[in-house]
């Protein structure tokens, strides 16, 4: 019993470690991209001044580019970290105002914090058990 609490503890600080590391990430690659966008508008007025090259607004815009790539990529992994926290919190369905009432009954009251579904059901789903079931093919 002992061993299943403290791996639970270690579950949580851990996720919660994760969490915070990947907040100042999020910060991080947001102030780069802002820099970036700064120096690729720079490069681009210089280049209409004539002072610069079509491949120097190249590189800068490749740069602002990955640079929003890795800002985006910051997010999702915020993204997973907080739902590793909840997990590890076991509050998983209640953060996303899910109930086992509804569950249940099989109709969802309220709409859920799930992305991609609508009124407890997954979005894009019957389309899909269509095709896949033949009742889609003529």
């Amino acid at each position: 019993m002992q061993q299943l609490r403290n791996a639970a503890l270690l579950d949580v600080r851990n996720s919660y470690i994760a969490l915070t590391q990947d907040r100042a990430q999020v910060a991080a690659a947001s102030k780069a991209r802002e820099l970036q966008q700064k120096t690729f508008d720079a490069e681009e007025k210089k280049y209409q001044l004539g002072a610069s090259t079509v491949y120097n607004v190249i590189l800068t815009q490749r740069d602002l580019i990955t640079a929003q790539g890795t800002e985006i990529r910051a997010l999702a992994n915020l993204e997973e970290a907080k739902a590793n926290y909840e997990r590890a919190l076991g509050r998983t369905l209640d953060v996303n105002h899910v109930t086992i009432a509804d569950g249940k009954s099989g109709e969802v009251e309220r709409e859920t914090l799930i992305p991609g579904t609508l009124h407890g059901k997954v979005v894009g789903t019957d389309e899909l058990i269509k095709s896949l079931s033949g009742g889609g093919q003529r």
